[in-house]
């Protein structure tokens, strides 16, 4: 064994089915000698508590008060996402290392989430964002050895607090796949993830009626009305949200048909994903497939290395859909930058590195 006490990742997070970073976090630890195990409830879990309401829905308490029994037990622990953070006033063993690990910017995000549900508190955000800013920052403060976030943007966020901060930017499980090279100039676009008009649904539908181009959808669908509209689109496939083997098999399959197309079309009303890393661009990148995105800061960047066209360039992209040289061009590129920057050896290192 590395390390002769145990490591827990506690998360919010139920595993069925499993969340792709905690499981890759697990498996590097495992498989470099780690005691590890990952706390998680075995369903979706949410409060409804009074102390649940008067904290904004921020925090999931009743998983807190669960954990608190626990966390004690262990050397090492990931307190994961900001719903657990307060969690971390549980620790009474000094000997207990406290790692905060977030993937999103947590208030802004929270923020959009409450004023989707209450829009009144749309009148309270010069109270709601600095409060919950002040209390993160009190906790990390107070109770946090390390920090690990997966942008440049959330280290950016947390830079004036005196923790060392690990930026482990998200690794694709499809890093290994061999997508087919299929002779056809037939062109598809795959999307994954929650399909609703913030995640870029209807511009998506938009750009492939435009191009008369196929679109793969692979995910939840949020409401009626848009479910109702991709059974309708004839230009349409749609498989609902599977395992990580299941979609990678499903990749492959179309690769020997299509030349296929990312595509990233997330819109910036949400500050948070305005400027936050998508696991999805990078998952394009570890494929080798082009990204057709939009003008969101870390999309932005990725097509401005090469690795994709704006969706609203139509010269570049009929010259894409015409030019067998351009779209390999793009694709060497995709990898390229992927290796370079966003893979397992890069995210294995780092999260070793964090724990020791």
């Amino acid at each position: 064994m590395q390390e002769s006490g145990k490591i827990a990742i506690f998360t919010q997070y139920h595993m069925n089915p499993k969340h792709p970073r905690i499981e890759m976090e697990y498996d590097v630890l495992k498989k470099n000698g780690f005691n590890a195990e990952i706390i998680h409830p075995t369903s979706k879990v949410k409060s409804r508590s009074l102390l649940y309401l008067l904290t904004f829905a921020y925090f999931n308490w009743k998983l807190i008060f669960e954990y608190k029994k626990i966390i004690n037990d262990y050397k090492k622990v990931i307190i994961y996402d900001f719903a657990l953070l307060p969690l971390a006033f549980f620790v009474n063993n000094r000997n207990t290392q406290v790692i905060y690990e977030t993937i999103d910017h947590n208030i802004l995000f929270g923020y959009y989430e409450l004023t989707k549900r209450l829009k009144l508190l749309k009148l309270f955000r010069w109270f709601i964002i600095p409060v919950f800013s002040f209390i993160e920052k009190t906790i990390i403060k107070n109770k946090i050895d390390k920090i690990i976030v997966n942008s440049d943007s959330l280290k950016e966020s947390f830079s004036n607090l005196d923790k060392e901060i690990i930026v482990n930017y998200y690794a694709s499980p499809f890093e290994n796949n061999i997508l087919q090279k299929t002779s056809s100039n037939n062109f598809a676009l795959l999307y994954f993830g929650r399909i609703n008009n913030f995640k870029g649904y209807d511009l998506m539908a938009e750009f492939s009626k435009k191009y008369n181009i196929k679109l793969f959808l692979f995910g939840d669908v949020d409401d009626e009305d848009t479910m109702r509209d991709i059974k309708e689109n004839q230009l349409i496939s749609y498989v609902k949200k599977i395992s990580i083997k299941e979609l990678s098999e499903k990749i492959v399959e179309l690769s020997k048909n299509y030349k296929l197309l990312g595509i990233s079309l997330v819109k910036d009303e949400n500050e948070s994903s305005a400027i936050q890393e998508l696991n999805k661009d990078i998952d394009y990148l570890a494929l080798g497939i082009p990204i057709i995105g939009n003008y969101r800061i870390p999309t932005k960047e990725k097509i401005e290395k090469n690795c994709g066209l704006f969706y609203d360039d139509d010269e570049k992209i009929k010259k894409l859909l015409t030019c067998d040289n351009f779209y390999d061009k793009l694709s060497s590129n995709c990898k390229t930058y992927y290796n370079s920057r966003y893979s397992m050896n890069f995210f294995e290192e780092k999260i070793i590195f964090a724990l020791t």
